[in-house]
């Protein structure tokens, strides 16, 4: 019998309700967490023994199950789910990041985590649900685990702080914090910001850790009541001997090392060379080979350095290159490096370099996600890509790595509340950036080259926006630390946490941050913001400089886009029978039409003639012709009497044999053929509505009294219509027949 035990927390207005006991029993750790009728499941397991590596091998899977959305995949062909969405990878990555510093540092086994969204009620976002259920999966396991955290989502919506909001909620807010941790530090962060200013963020920061604590504390007590007994780690090798052995020469090394690093980021390349090689000459063959493994000797070596850096920061302020605590290494700017492309730039910050390259697209390109909230659309686009050559490495290319699509999530997110929106710039638009070197914050090196390259392009962006990334080095208590501007490798490797900030010179647009400690205080996180600020607002008086303002206007190799509005009722005609208009449209004109439900068609292309003509044929497809007006027009059929031409897809009236020319002409196809193009003047439209063309352009028209303008209505095909060709020769001839009697009976009258 199953034996179901439940934990019920308020977070919020909402109740929070974990399950244990119900399901995946041969797991290590299993529990269901609910609010309102969204569900989420989190499993944890762990492997048996250690693993070889040198570092926690820790995993976690996010899988969004459209079936928990009521949804089948569009796919004619494929129903199943495929590899994770990037958002699920998103999810993923935050979940990791928010649990690995709660696991001990001598953690070697195996750990996977994985989340299964069961059912979204459409109210209640999962992704922080999945954070929670997480630790709580962890927490009642035997997996060691510090239970001390829970996640929570704060929004400013309506100037007012949120805690765990609805998606309804969340399309109004201002900012979100989605945050990992508890009631004295946070863990993880994750903030998307509509140009809040630095001080509001910091009060939601503030704000955030009564909520973080109700959630840790509920985890902790699921510990205490249902948890199992934590499985014992075996000691983990300290290296005290091998350090006291190679100190006094790692030191010198090291030290030696920094010199020449404050005056050459190149010598990073030389680390062996100049601090292990030395370490290793301490050694005779036979120790190496029976006592003293090279792995060893560098671990000890890595130990001395972290401390050395460590020490020389807190107590100097003293870094490793040199610089003062909040300097930014030196950055150069390239604006249009590569022809063609609509825009780019080169973005340098010490040796971390990007190429960014923009794309703009017409209307109609957009990305289609298709998530278990539905499907919806994205317009602006960024992809990252760091080959190994970045880091001067070989290594496996292709593919997009989970690192990959964060990096570009963020820059993305960075950018995203500066973009105009469609009403002013209707492109799509995909930056990508090529990542050529790495050595600190190549995403928010990304982040000031996406700049650079929308205003190069002539996007209208509302600001510039800059990116820095702020790094830590804590002592021994927790009001012992020092916040560093602009982090190099080294800095990165052998600090605390790596807290990204990107905004405008006044507001922030994200944040994230990553810490391999247990958290980060207030007053730690405030600093750093208020660091990250004076950090941006240089970065951007160098990107001003660069370029002052968007481009007047955008590249000549861009596709040019027109608009038009049109009646909701006249879409289907514009885009035929099975697209079939639209297609010959786009296909006889060099350009790419989309319209949308609410009669917005976008016109895009290079050819200006081209969208000029199309602009003017859908204006004549929904607007009745007038009498007076001279129109080009194609003879699509001839017969004894004269010849039907059209004027506009789906818009056919006659020319009469005695209008065709001022002579007398006998056979119409002795005069005009099929497809020649010809110009032709209104004369008169019939009590049909049936239209009546001269090519003798100084004809009068037939009726005076008709009036010069008509408002549009459906439209109707003098004789036969278009649907009506090749219906049969005896239906053809009969409507000849009753066509000649009309026209025989007007000119008696």
């Amino acid at each position: 019998m199953l034996e179901i035990k439940e934990k019920k927390f308020m977070l919020g207005d909402k109740e929070i309700t974990i399950r244990t006991g119900e399901y995946a029993l041969q797991a290590n750790g299993s529990i269901t967490l609910q609010c309102g009728e969204t569900l989420v499941q989190a499993v944890a397991v762990m492997g048996k023994t250690d693993s070889p590596t040198d570092f926690f091998p820790l995993t976690v899977e996010y899988n969004e199950n459209l079936y928990a959305g009521g949804i089948i995949k569009s796919s004619k062909f494929i129903k199943r789910e495929g590899k994770p969405s990037d958002e699920a990878i998103l999810k993923a990555r935050l979940i990791d990041r928010s649990i690995r510093p709660m696991f001990s540092k001598e953690m070697r086994r195996e750990v996977q985590v994985i989340i299964n969204v069961l059912s979204s009620d459409k109210e209640n976002p999962h992704d922080v649900l999945g954070l929670t259920a997480a630790c709580a999966a962890l927490a009642v396991s035997d997996i060691p685990f510090d239970c001390n955290i829970g996640g929570i989502r704060l929004s400013q919506v309506d100037g007012k702080f949120v805690v765990n909001p609805t998606y309804a909620e969340c399309a109004r807010q201002d900012f979100e914090l989605v945050l990992g941790g508890n009631g004295q530090k946070v863990i993880m962060i994750e903030c998307a910001s509509n140009l809040v200013p630095d001080d509001v963020i910091i009060k939601g920061f503030e704000e955030s850790y009564k909520y973080l604590g109700q959630v840790a504390n509920a985890i902790v007590e699921l510990q205490n009541e249902f948890g199992k007994k934590k499985v014992e780690l075996p000691a983990f090798p300290t290296y005290d001997e091998l350090i006291d052995r190679v100190h006094d020469v790692a030191i010198r090394q090291i030290e030696e090392f920094s010199k020449i690093l404050a005056v050459d980021n190149s010598v990073r390349a030389r680390f062996d060379e100049i601090i292990i090689k030395p370490v290793l000459e301490l050694f005779t063959e036979e120790e190496l080979e029976e006592q003293y493994p090279e792995a060893d000797i560098r671990t000890a070596v890595d130990k001395i350095f972290k401390k050395y850096i460590r020490s020389n920061v807190l107590q100097h302020h003293k870094r490793i290159d040199a610089r003062e605590i909040e300097q930014i290494r030196e950055i150069q700017t390239r604006i249009n490096p590569v022809p063609r492309v609509h825009g780019s730039s080169m973005f340098m910050r010490g040796e971390t370099q990007v190429l960014n390259i923009l794309t703009l697209s017409a209307p109609g390109n957009e990305q289609v996600l298709e998530t278990i909230e539905g499907e919806s659309q994205k317009r602006y686009i960024h992809h990252y890509n760091a080959p190994p050559f970045s880091v001067g490495e070989t290594g496996r290319y292709g593919g997009t790595g989970r690192r990959e699509i964060g990096h570009g999530a963020l820059a993305e997110k960075a950018l995203r509340p500066v973009i105009p929106g469609k009403d002013k710039f209707p492109y799509v638009m995909r930056l990508v950036s090529e990542v050529q070197g790495q050595n600190g914050s190549s995403s928010m090196a990304s982040t000031c080259a996406s700049t650079l390259s929308l205003m190069t392009a002539g996007v209208p962006i509302k600001e510039p926006v800059a990116g820095i990334s702020i790094g830590l080095i804590t002592g021994e208590t927790d009001d012992e630390f020092v916040t560093l501007t602009d982090i190099m490798g080294y800095e990165d490797f052998c600090g605390d946490m790596d807290f990204k900030v990107a905004g405008t010179r006044d507001t922030i647009t994200a944040i994230q941050m990553d810490t391999k400690i247990k958290g980060l205080t207030f007053p730690i996180v405030k600093q750093a913001i208020q660091q990250a600020n004076r950090a941006r607002n240089k970065i951007l008086d160098i990107i001003t400089a660069t370029i002052a303002k968007p481009a007047d206007d955008i590249s000549k190799y861009a596709p040019r886009i027109d608009s038009i509005v049109v009646p909701i009722d006249a879409i289907g005609k514009i885009i035929g029978p099975q697209g079939k208009m639209i297609k010959q449209l786009q296909q006889d004109n060099d350009v790419t039409l989309s319209i949308d439900e609410e009669g917005n068609v976008s016109i895009a292309g290079t050819n200006k003639e081209g969208m000029e003509n199309v602009k003017k044929t859908i204006l004549g497809m929904i607007t009745d012709p007038t009498v007076g007006e001279i129109y080009n027009a194609k003879v699509v059929r001839i017969m004894d009497f004269g010849a039907f031409v059209e004027i506009f897809p789906g818009k056919e009236g006659l020319v009469h044999v005695s209008r065709i020319s001022k002579e007398h002409v006998k056979n119409v196809s002795d005069v005009l053929s099929i497809g020649q193009e010809v110009q032709v003047k209104l004369i008169g439209i019939d009590a049909q509505e049936r239209l009546n063309f001269s090519m003798n352009l100084d004809d009068d028209i037939e009726d005076p009294d008709a009036p010069k303008e008509r408002e549009p209505r459906r439209e109707r095909s003098f004789g036969r219509g278009r649907d009506d060709r090749g219906r049969g020769r005896d239906r053809g001839e009969k409507k000849e027949r009753t066509f000649k009697k009309e026209v025989s009976t007007e000119k008696k009258n």
